[in-house]
């Protein structure tokens, strides 16, 4: 049996220090400490760790990989693939939704791009000319709505925690194991080079875009994948006259992942 110190852990499992204090303080990955109160791990947690990157990949949040861990424990395989297979049934009918919404989403891009590639009327601008419409608010995709730090995404249910305890775990401490979240970071800055404006904000940024509703839709998709593992984000996608924009906000203890994601620095147009 090992006797890994969290330097040692997180080597051999690839997730980042960072992380297993996160899943400590999320209940999923519990310590033995040393008298002197530093922290000890057995080859054991490397299994743990295994499982909680395999149900992370499903998309599973917090409080069902620790029900899932809890069976685990019991330490015969079948009662463990017994009470996966329902949460990924329930995962795969949320995702066939939120597809449906994205894909709804990415209609009403179409439609409006549409109009405003129509001949613009003669004089002010009004109802369907692409611009104004005093019958509906802009465009928005539910699954990218603002949620506010402590509020769980409407689209993963009441028991979603991804983050766990958001008002006591590390704000910026990501879920998603490094291989994926390198493939993410990627993601991100392809779809930030994309844009032909960037605002700095206090609390974030705001990226205006090109007037394109497959990227409306690859933007929209992206940032509810996002907040499954990072749900300290709050997204706002809008599409109106001025273009395509996408405003992202953290917490202050936030603001370096955001930064890695989509840059820093001052606006740039």
């Amino acid at each position: 049996m090992g006797d890994y110190r969290i330097s040692d852990l997180a080597a051999r499992s690839g997730f980042p220090a960072s992380t297993l204090r996160f899943y400590e303080q999320a209940g999923l990955l519990p310590a033995r400490r040393t008298a002197a109160g530093h922290r000890r791990y057995g080859d054991t947690d490397l299994d743990r760790l295994a499982l909680i990157r395999t149900a992370r990949s499903y998309g599973l949040p917090l409080p069902e990989i620790g029900r899932l861990l809890a069976v685990w424990e019991g330490g015969a395989c079948g009662p463990v693939r017994a009470a996966l297979r329902p949460l990924l049934a329930e995962r795969a009918e949320r995702t066939a939704e939120r597809a449906a919404g994205l894909a709804a989403g990415a209609a009403a891009l179409a439609e409006a791009d549409a109009a405003l590639a129509a001949p613009p009327p003669s004089g002010p601008c009004r109802d369907g000319c692409g611009c104004v419409d005093h019958r509906a608010a802009p465009a928005r995709f539910p699954d990218a709505a603002p949620v506010e730090r402590g509020a769980a995404p409407a689209a993963c249910g009441r028991d979603c925690a991804c983050r766990a305890d958001a008002a006591a775990a590390p704000a910026a401490a990501c879920s998603l194991p490094p291989d994926a979240m390198a493939a993410r970071v990627a993601a991100w800055r392809a779809l930030a080079a994309r844009a032909v404006r960037r605002e700095a904000r206090p609390d974030g940024v705001r990226l205006i875009f090109p007037t394109e509703p497959e990227l409306a839709a690859e933007l929209a998709r992206l940032a509810a994948a996002e907040l499954d593992c990072c749900g300290f984000f709050a997204f706002t996608l809008e599409l109106d006259a001025e273009g395509l924009r996408m405003a992202v906000r953290a917490p202050e203890a936030g603001l370096g992942m955001l930064a890695e994601l989509f840059g820093a620095g001052p606006s740039v147009r």
